[in-house]
């Protein structure tokens, strides 16, 4: 497992070769690169399901929030990427709202009868189409 600090976070690749994913927002960024092994979900005990995972602590970011203000982090596997939540989320829901309407016109009754949650997972009322 390899962490490095690049602009504004850090990137985590799993072995050579791997696509590499990237941790990146305008806090502050402490590489730490600490393993948490065998972590126990009693849930999973119940669900019959294996009940131990190792996980990893690759960065530690810290930001001072102001009442009102917010912070993006964004994970992702592009090196570049926008760090403004606000432009990045009203790109998505922009490049959104141009799929969906497509979508509802040719396969009416599957978005009439989508459940409502697979709504919030786009960002669009389901009143918009």
């Amino acid at each position: 497992m390899k962490i490095t600090p690049v602009q504004r976070g850090v990137m985590v690749q799993a072995f050579d070769g791997a696509v590499p994913f990237y941790l990146r927002t305008a806090a502050s960024c402490e590489l730490r690169h600490e393993w948490y092994r065998g972590c126990y979900f009693a849930e999973e005990t119940a669900r019959g399901l294996d009940d131990r995972e190792d996980h990893l602590c690759a960065a530690l970011f810290r930001a001072k929030l102001e009442v009102g203000s917010s912070i993006t982090l964004v994970i992702t596997t592009e090196a570049n990427t926008l760090l403004d939540g606000e432009t990045a989320l009203a790109e998505r829901v922009e490049s959104r709202s141009e799929i969906i309407p497509g979508m509802a016109e040719k396969f009416e009754t599957l978005a009439a009868d989508a459940p409502s949650w697979l709504w919030q997972l786009i960002r669009l009322p389901i009143n918009s189409l």
